[in-house]
């Protein structure tokens, strides 16, 4: 019986493992924003999730870091991490990559890596930057399950436009 649990297990992790599920190292968030990296516009920040709840899901109080930024092509490049939390509880973290597009305040992140099945292997968060640069408006998640053939979405509570934001916690 044994063997045949340790032989289900190891179909599972190689099934999981085809489905592009990279494991992430998350670092803990103190030593991203201690780092020595430079600080700018976004490097070095963390932004906590307000009041988003989606159905019977509460994902509030989730928290976003932003590790490193570029310029290239007019378009600020970022590198970040994303920790998930479920009632209150980290869940897991996804390491992120994506844009800020100034003329239109747009930040675009999409997955790399992830630390657990218990969030989505692959999405897109997406924002617009609040005139002050203190918030994050329209704070929007939209990804696929590595255990589910479907696609699924976190938005505002379901509501048209959203109202999830994330607000600037650090510096």
């Amino acid at each position: 019986m044994k063997r045949f649990f340790t032989t289900s297990l190891l179909i599972i992790l190689s099934i999981v493992s085809a489905n592009s599920w990279a494991k992430a190292t998350c670092p803990a968030a103190k030593d991203i924003l201690t780092s020595a990296a430079p600080a700018g516009q976004f490097a070095k920040t963390m932004w906590q999730l307000a009041e988003a709840k989606h159905r019977l899901i509460d994902i509030s109080d989730s928290i976003l870091i932003f590790s490193e930024e570029s310029i290239e092509n007019e378009k600020l490049l970022l590198k970040g991490y994303f920790w998930w939390r479920r009632d209150k509880k980290v869940i897991g973290c996804a390491q992120l990559k994506g844009a800020y597009e100034e003329s239109t305040r747009k930040l675009l992140l999409t997955t790399l890596n992830i630390s657990s099945v218990s969030i989505p292997s692959k999405a897109v968060y997406s924002a617009i930057l609040s005139e002050d640069k203190n918030t994050l408006l329209r704070f929007t998640i939209r990804g696929k399950d590595i255990n589910k053939p479907y696609l699924w979405f976190f938005e505002g509570g379901g509501s048209p436009g959203g109202k999830w934001q994330a607000i600037k916690i650090y510096p």
